[in-house]
């Protein structure tokens, strides 16, 4: 009898401890300085996935990682086959299938880059971008105004890597990118120094926190990681973070 009573206390925690993983949603591929494999280390590191961690900790939770191609993170965090997301850009589109915090944790820019010895232009107005054939990822989010795919024509790919290959490849004519990451797919491809990036930054908005709405506890866990954000960007570890992974402080 103790046996069984032992074997039945044993099954409930264990499904306790389950209950309190959180799947979070990642790309294929890595995304510094907000999140990427390091290998040496054997763990994710990054500012979303640092605050993400903190946070669930605080909360109780534990995180586990699953990667997909990013236009189907999106489509699982949506779905529910993914609990949370740590990166990404609040938007319309976006906003049906998740919660979002309400504040932000850190904040991304989108540059452009080009083939190195190309003619170099003035990226502080867009609209001669207008002209010419642009790359981008299947999914991302590169501010509103090149959100217009008629005024702006975009070739869209799956991920860094078939950007950086497109582009080289004479498919597009510039391409549209986040800086840290586009430079590790690069070097990871041996191209660093076959490309270029143009200043100043084409856009920057902040980053935030997704909750799907497929969980009965959307709207609860998503305040709740609020308020564990507004705590934690008040503690030192936060800034040493933005100051280790090289993020300007946020205004708000």
């Amino acid at each position: 009898m103790r046996r069984i009573v032992l074997t039945v206390l044993l099954v409930c925690i264990s499904c306790a401890a389950s209950g309190t993983t959180l799947v979070a949603a990642v790309a294929e591929k890595d995304y510094p300085p907000f999140y990427y494999f390091d290998d040496q280390a054997g763990q994710w590191r990054g500012i979303s996935v640092d605050v993400c961690e903190r946070v669930a900790q605080q909360l109780g939770y534990k995180l586990e990682y699953r990667r997909y191609p990013f236009s189907r993170l999106l489509q699982h965090v949506g779905d529910g086959r993914a609990d949370i997301a740590c990166t990404l850009f609040n938007t319309s589109k976006r906003a049906p299938g998740v919660t979002f915090t309400s504040i932000p944790h850190a904040f991304e820019t989108v540059s452009v880059f080009r083939r190195a010895g190309d003619e170099p232009l003035d990226s502080s107005d867009i609209n001669w971008l207008r002209e010419f054939q642009l790359g981008g990822i299947r999914a991302y989010y590169y501010g509103e105004a090149l959100e217009d795919d008629t005024a702006f024509k975009k070739l869209r790919v799956n991920d860094e890597e078939q950007l950086i290959k497109v582009l080289l490849g004479g498919r597009v004519d510039y391409a549209l990118g986040n800086k840290p990451a586009i430079e590790l797919h690069a070097e990871r491809l041996g191209v660093r120094n076959q490309i270029e990036f143009m200043e100043p930054p084409v856009f920057r908005g902040p980053i935030y926190i997704a909750i799907s709405r497929q969980r009965e506890d959307a709207h609860k866990l998503a305040a709740d990681f609020t308020r564990a954000v507004q705590r934690f960007r008040e503690t030192d570890e936060y800034v040493y973070l933005l100051e280790r992974y090289g993020i300007e402080s946020l205004l708000f």
